[in-house]
């Protein structure tokens, strides 16, 4: 019974009670590793909001889970946003970036951040349906 909350097979567990503290270990497990959103690249317009709809607008159109700051937060607001979900990449858009015809994108679990064209990030994702 305790597997299945985990999916992992059979877990030892001892007494009547089948192991509450097991259980609850279990469960603790699962929701610390469980993504509370669908969404697969956040984007952070940097003063840059209708640029930044239109790239939010390529991700989507690729198959790509998306969304984007629309409250005009700051970069580290938003990046503790993202991190509390659990999105695994962000999309940093600013002026120097739409100069270059980049974006930044950062893996939020290394911190990696590199710069590179919207394309480039789309092919980061492929085994998206309809790519």
């Amino acid at each position: 019974m305790i597997g299945s909350f985990l999916g992992k097979g059979s877990i030892p567990a001892v007494g009547i009670s089948f192991g509450v503290d097991r259980i609850y270990d279990a469960l603790v497990e699962r929701q610390e590793t469980k993504q509370k959103t669908n969404t697969k690249v956040y984007i952070i317009p940097i003063k840059t909001l209708n640029e930044s709809m239109k790239i939010a607008q390529q991700l989507r159109d690729a198959g790509i889970n998306a969304d984007i700051d629309l409250n005009d937060k700051g970069p580290s607001k938003n990046l503790e946003y993202a991190n509390s979900l659990g999105t695994p990449y962000v999309v940093f858009v600013g002026k120097k970036e739409l100069e270059e015809n980049k974006v930044k994108l950062r893996d939020m679990k290394s911190g990696k951040e590199e710069m590179m064209k919207i394309e480039d990030v789309i092919n980061k994702f492929p085994n998206v349906s309809g790519l």
